[in-house]
């Protein structure tokens, strides 16, 4: 069940928007080819929980000055020791720039080793290389297995995308138009005929918004999308198109087949 909670898991542990990522970076990523201003070198393949040399990929964040990584192909999570003089920080916070939300994550490949544990007893892995570092984008959730349910992008008359992850704990709306960023735990959607409606309370630190995702196809700056999406925000509707995840979808039970 932890595997749902990343969010909340790591910040208790560990105690502002970017264009939307091309799909090609997946594939960057895994030939080692730097991409933008991000981190990438090396082999993206192969990890063992020992204290030899190893490779972890999936999502990192950060709290204060404590960093946490979510490896989802093996469903663990990890406390980070930064031994490489800054560099780890420093490109984190170049990929996640420059509209940021609370314990946002970025895709991660880190060389190092596996040394010991600490807080909530997580195993440390101490950081000697960062192999990568990037924005998310579908593809690249895809390759560590980020059981999402949905990616939206919206480009007119601003750009916006929006992230919905159970496995991650929530609904991420990022706006270019101000550049703001935030975060609401995960809602389940109520389907209405062939739409799933995610409807998003507000709070102190995210507005109150309405996703309607619906099996249609779409086209967004150029771009075809199996779906059509609609995000209602501040009593105004704006369309774009969406991209289905691998995460189980039906209304009210995450776990259950769509």
């Amino acid at each position: 069940m932890y595997k749902y909670l990343l969010l909340p898991v790591l910040a208790l542990a560990l105690m502002q928007c970017k264009d939307v990522p091309k799909e090609t970076e997946a594939a960057t990523a895994t030939a080692g080819q730097p991409v933008g201003g991000a981190v990438v070198s090396g082999s993206t393949t192969g990890q063992s929980d020992t204290n030899s040399a190893s490779r972890i990929r999936g999502l990192m964040m950060q709290n204060g000055e404590k960093l946490g990584f979510m490896d989802f192909a093996n469903q663990k999570l990890y406390l980070l020791k930064d031994m490489t003089g800054g560099t780890l920080v420093e490109n984190y916070k170049k990929a996640i720039q420059p509209c940021v939300y609370p314990n946002e994550t970025a895709f991660a490949v880190f060389s190092g080793k596996f040394n010991g544990t600490g807080e909530m007893r997580l195993p440390i892995f101490e950081v000697t290389k960062v192999d990568s570092l990037l924005p998310k984008s579908p593809a690249l959730m895809n390759s560590v297995s980020v059981a999402f349910e949905f990616w939206c992008v919206g480009a007119e008359p601003f750009g916006w995308d929006i992230e919905i992850s159970n496995p991650e704990g929530g609904i991420f709306l990022q706006n270019s138009r101000n550049n703001t960023a935030s975060f609401c735990p995960w809602v389940p959607p109520v389907k209405k005929g062939n739409t799933y409606v995610y409807d998003v309370p507000g709070s102190p630190n995210s507005p109150a918004i309405v996703v309607r995702i619906t099996k249609q196809p779409a086209k967004v700056a150029g771009n075809s999308y199996d779906y059509t999406c609609e995000l209602v925000m501040d009593k105004v509707t704006y369309k774009g198109g969406a991209t289905r995840g691998p995460g189980k979808l039906n209304p009210g039970d995450p776990n259950a087949a769509e």
